[in-house]
């Protein structure tokens, strides 16, 4: 049998100064047997090389030998000097002398994405410009949003007995600017609200055509597909799978306690209670009275747990930021026991990612903050469904993970974003279709922001839209979580390692290791169901599943595991009509 390695090659320089942000993107992405290093040392002891970095003339001849000998390369943005182990002719230009048009990336859906293929999405980072001599282009970058691709942006050639297969375009800074906005807006009122928010850090970033198309992640997962497609049916690189029990999506249910009552309290516990959905409320300090410190063991016996919703100001500096919110997260955890997830009051920001690292040092670990105001109203604001955590300007890690919020009622019911309001009727009905576009297509953690307070008939009567939401979700067997569950599972999740991983024409063998206890864990194999004989976990028969996920086929194995775990796939055959480029 044969081992499985990745090597994944990262170096932060200036031209690359978000290169630590690949390892985010591997690990949210669920790759297993993924080896992250700052060296290109032992290449012989790996099936395929992940590269983001500079490198020297010697490591360039490594790495060519390596694939000319049967290894697997994805370089990110190789430099112009080194386009023809790719295939490419440089054309002496980049994207970004290529003005005033927008970028948007084309994928093939047949050669890698399938069910994509209609859903362009925008390249916010440079890149350079080169024609085809000799390899196959499965991805291009457009000029307009229908617009045929002008130029290639992912290639794959075959050298040798390998693979060498190259982005065009900066694929991390284009996550990285999708997800966390403009650089230069920050602290800026760039929509005109009187308050600095996320939103902000969007304009004339965001097509608010694609407002609900996840970006972020349809880039994301050209790498991992990409990296499956040069492995091959030989050699299936399992990941770990986005939600629990193996579902193709979750609801995320959380609110804002906004001058509530303890009647509005007793009418969410209740619509919970109906339904068996979770939610997390994020209380304000002028709301402690309403829900007693005494009270959170009982509350989150039905469902409900509790995060801060601080407030700063409107447009506070990063030190008057820092008191505030610190104090106010203080007196949240000396209420109820802590708070590690959170969502700004009339989602307030400081900087590019200061208000991250404020909440860093209070011990919060999720924010919920980025939220579509101006211009959008709903939508992936962020360009993604999944948590990921902040990277600052040095190129340094943040560890708060950003999630973002999809739906909220205090902006699609009311008039104040320069997009009319939805109608209940109308919001029930999009609400809907995006929770199944999600399922269906994009396989994200679609988020929910419905206030107690706006749930009184009176008011916006959104408690409608909230039933309709929970019984869709019940009907067609979604996941509701709160917040902190959501959390709870991404840590585990991410805890949780590939120990060994071994391939043969006959079977594959995964040994997982967790840090902690971690139930319904989902493990995906890209291999077609025709092809798996049996499924044993730890030396028993176990139970599978074949699903099409992503315009593709994987075995899911669902798992709880305390500390080890053991998987052996039977397989009949080991062929795959998704064969690598010749």
């Amino acid at each position: 049998m044969g081992e499985v390695r990745v090597l994944a090659l990262s170096r932060r320089s200036s031209a690359r100064p978000f290169a630590e942000y690949l390892g985010e993107i591997l690990a949210a992405e669920g790759l297993l047997c993924v080896e992250r290093s700052d060296r290109l040392d032992d290449l012989e002891c790996y099936s395929a090389v992940v590269a983001y970095a500079e490198l020297s003339e010697g490591e360039w001849e490594a790495l060519k030998a390596y694939v000319e000998g049967g290894g697997r390369l994805v370089f990110i943005r190789p430099p112009p000097s080194r386009a023809e182990l790719f295939g490419l002719r440089p054309l002496g230009a980049r994207l970004s002398d290529v003005r005033p048009a927008p970028k948007y990336l084309r994928v093939d859906s047949s050669r890698l994405l399938g069910g994509l293929a209609d859903r362009a999405v925008q390249v916010p980072s440079d890149g350079d410009l080169y024609e085809v001599v000799d390899g196959e282009v499965v991805a291009r970058i457009s000029l307009s949003l229908r617009g045929e691709g002008a130029y290639p942006a992912i290639v794959v050639r075959r050298v040798g007995d390998g693979l060498a297969a190259a982005y065009t375009y900066d694929l991390v800074e284009a996550v990285v600017t999708l997800r966390q906005g403009r650089r230069e807006l920050a602290g800026v009122d760039a929509d005109g609200s009187g308050v600095v928010k996320p939103n902000d850090m969007f304009i004339g970033l965001l097509d608010p055509r694609l407002r609900w198309v996840p970006q972020a992640d349809v880039h994301m997962r050209t790498l991992s597909r990409l990296l499956e497609r040069v492995l091959g049916p030989s050699k299936p690189l399992p990941r770990l799978w986005y939600f629990p029990e193996g579902s193709e999506c979750v609801v995320v249910m959380t609110g804002d306690s906004d001058v509530m009552t303890e009647e509005d309290l007793k009418r969410l516990l209740s619509i919970l209670s109906e339904y068996g959905a979770h939610y997390t409320l994020y209380v304000r300090a002028e709301e402690h009275g309403v829900v007693p410190s005494g009270s959170v063991g009982e509350l989150r016996t039905r469902g409900l747990s509790l995060g801060p919703h601080t407030f700063p100001g409107f447009a506070p500096s990063p030190e008057e930021a820092r008191r505030a919110v610190s104090e106010q997260v203080r007196r949240h955890c000396e209420a109820y026991g802590g708070g590690l997830t959170h969502r700004g009051h009339c989602t307030v920001w400081v900087g590019w990612v200061e208000m991250a690292k404020i909440l860093e040092e209070c011990g919060v670990k999720m924010d919920l903050s980025y939220y579509p105001y101006r211009y959008f109203q709903c939508g992936y604001l962020n360009g993604s469904g999944l948590p990921m955590r902040f990277i600052d300007e040095r190129g340094e890690m943040v560890d708060v993970y950003e999630q973002s919020t999809h739906w909220a009622d205090d902006v699609a019911l009311v008039d104040k974003t320069f997009v009319d309001p939805y109608d209940l009727s109308e919001l029930i009905e999009d609400a809907v279709r995006t929770i199944e576009e999600s399922r269906r297509l994009y396989h994200t953690a679609l988020t929910f922001c419905i206030h107690p307070v706006n749930m009184r008939p009176d008011v916006l009567n959104s408690a409608v839209w909230l039933r309709a939401v929970l019984s869709y979700c019940r009907s067609e067997g979604i996941p509701v979580l709160s917040a902190d569950e959501w959390l709870e599972f991404n840590e585990r999740r991410r805890r949780v390692r590939a120990v060994s991983y071994s391939v043969s024409s006959s079977e594959l063998r995964l040994v997982l290791e967790a840090e902690e206890p971690v139930k319904g864990v989902a493990v995906a194999f890209p291999v077609r169901g025709s092809s798996v004989a049996s499924v044993a976990v730890d030396g028993g028969e176990a139970s599978y599943a074949v699903k099409e996920l992503l315009g593709s086929e994987y075995l899911v194995v669902v798992l709880d595991i305390s500390r080890r775990a053991a998987i052996r796939v039977g397989l009949r055959r080991l062929t795959d009509r998704r064969t690598a480029p010749h």
